[in-house]
């Protein structure tokens, strides 16, 4: 008997989650709507190019940073970097 209290308060709690994100998504305004649009296309853009995540784009500075002997090694890799991430 116990396991099927705590069963139906899960569910009860899930659907009161469910109903509350319903509502605040149904009462929020164009801007909200709009930023999570942008949201949701950002990271489609991020699964369909990967290069393109700031992890990979860490990953590679700090592999120039590592393996550069001279600051011009490094200064002649980020503008064009910089740009393209920016």
């Amino acid at each position: 008997m116990h396991w099927s209290h705590h069963l139906k308060a899960s569910c009860v709690i899930t659907l009161q989650a469910l109903w509350r994100g319903y509502c605040v998504r149904r009462a929020s305004g164009r801007s909200s709507k709009e930023a999570r649009a942008r949201i949701a296309a950002a990271a489609e853009a991020a699964q369909a190019a990967p290069h393109k995540r700031i992890g990979v784009r860490a990953k590679q500075a700090l592999e120039v940073l590592l393996a550069s002997k001279q600051c011009s090694q490094v200064g002649a890799w980020m503008p064009c970097h910089l740009q393209r991430s920016s």
